[in-house]
């Protein structure tokens, strides 16, 4: 059987526990906001694919739908 002694067990308090719960939430908060951001730029890059792949269609004279064989 081990000793006691080998292991070593910080003492945590309460405080140290709010202060690191509290750290994760601002990380997660930032997180949250990155993710945010992300899609927003996404969105913004669909709309302008949606934009060029009209503009390529009309200079094509291709229909919404119309398949070239």
């Amino acid at each position: 059987m081990a000793d006691s002694d080998d292991t070593y067990t910080p003492h945590v308090t309460p405080h140290d526990m709010q202060d690191s719960i509290n750290e994760l939430f601002v990380r997660v908060d930032e997180l949250h906001k990155a993710v945010y951001e992300s899609n927003n730029r996404v969105a913004e890059m669909e709309k302008s694919l949606a934009l060029f792949v009209h503009l390529i269609s009309d200079k094509l004279g291709v229909s919404s739908g119309e398949m070239n064989d």
